[in-house]
């Protein structure tokens, strides 16, 4: 099996939790935006049950 491939997250380490990028209005931009598109469609979560066994979760899915 092929390893697992992974970065360090090196971001400041912060309790603010708030993430003003993806502020409900900013949401609704960026999903209008995309739904402008004439080859726009909504698409299914992959579900990838083989990796969530590997790292211990319940389930894993992919967009």
């Amino acid at each position: 099996m092929d390893k697992i491939k992974w970065v360090a997250n090196g971001m400041p380490k912060t309790a603010d939790l708030s993430l003003p990028v993806m502020s409900l209005e900013n949401v609704k931009k960026a999903r209008a935006f995309h739904k402008s598109f004439p080859q726009y469609a909504q698409t299914p979560l992959a579900k990838l049950d083989g990796m969530a066994k590997e790292l211990g979760l319940g389930k894993l899915f992919v967009k």
